[in-house]
């Protein structure tokens, strides 16, 4: 090997494009220094921003490598190296990690919008997917609640995020709708007025929105009615429970008969 040759190439080399590498070593010390003083600030603007500190920790390194990709591609382009090959496989690269997550990807999204849009919070008691109970957890793929009868039930946050979400608990009050089959068609004022005592007996049923009833379907033998009534949303079951026991207690205290 002709040293004297090489040391010849690599000083003409570093002469002419003394100048692009000096800019590229300066870009990037520039650029690695501005992306770590923007680091903080991102991952306090998303803690801020989501509750989760697991998403925001994994939103804030996904935003920090996205810069530092960008600032290798500008250092490449300083330099002279082509950088359109390498944006295309960078593409490709992503593109077929992308079809290859892409249910999980689906559910991350979901779980995004659902923390910055907070259709719902912990603790909501809330239908969507096809389930409902109460918010258990918000994870970062999976959305998790607690049904009545205790069962815990992980939902796609994908699948919650696209569909049609009721919230039953975000005003902090919810209603308890009974309905009552009264086998005494005759006199409809002594059965309401009952429906009214026994919502009263309860001291777990707000004053006011009033109790409200009304007549659902009726037939020869018998009328069903349907009363509502406000309840504080975490005392929902436990209302509901004790309006069934009055219902009946009343009924058979004014001798109405239910169906």
């Amino acid at each position: 090997m002709n040293w004297l040759k090489l040391y010849d190439s690599i000083s003409s080399y570093l002469v002419k494009y003394a100048l692009n590498i000096t800019l590229a070593i300066v870009a990037w010390a520039l650029g690695i220094w501005l992306i770590n003083a923007l680091r903080k600030f991102i991952y306090k603007a998303l803690n801020r921003s989501i509750q989760d500190e697991a998403i925001a920790k994994f939103l804030g390194t996904l935003i920090v490598a996205a810069l530092r990709v960008f600032l290798l591609i500008t250092v490449a382009g300083i330099l002279g190296i082509e950088t359109t090959s390498f944006v295309a496989v960078l593409g490709a690269a992503g593109l077929a990690v992308g079809l290859a997550l892409q249910g999980s990807l689906s559910n991350f999204a979901g779980g995004v919008l659902i923390l910055l849009i907070k259709p719902f919070e912990i603790d909501d008691y809330i239908a969507g997917g096809g389930f409902e109970g109460k918010v258990e957890s918000i994870q970062v793929f999976y959305t998790v609640l607690i049904t009545i009868d205790n069962k815990k039930i992980s939902i796609p946050n994908g699948v919650l995020s696209n569909s049609p979400i009721v919230n039953f608990t975000r005003d902090g009050k919810r209603a308890i709708e009974l309905k009552v089959k009264a086998m005494d068609v005759v006199d409809l004022e002594k059965a309401k007025n009952a429906l009214v005592e026994a919502a009263q007996q309860s001291n777990l049923v707000m004053p006011t929105p009033a109790p409200e009833i009304r007549v659902l379907a009726f037939d020869a033998t018998s009328v069903t009615y349907n009363l509502e009534v406000w309840v504080n949303a975490d005392d929902y079951e436990p209302a509901l429970g004790i309006l069934q026991e009055s219902v009946k207690t009343v009924f058979e205290k004014h001798k109405i008969v239910v169906g």
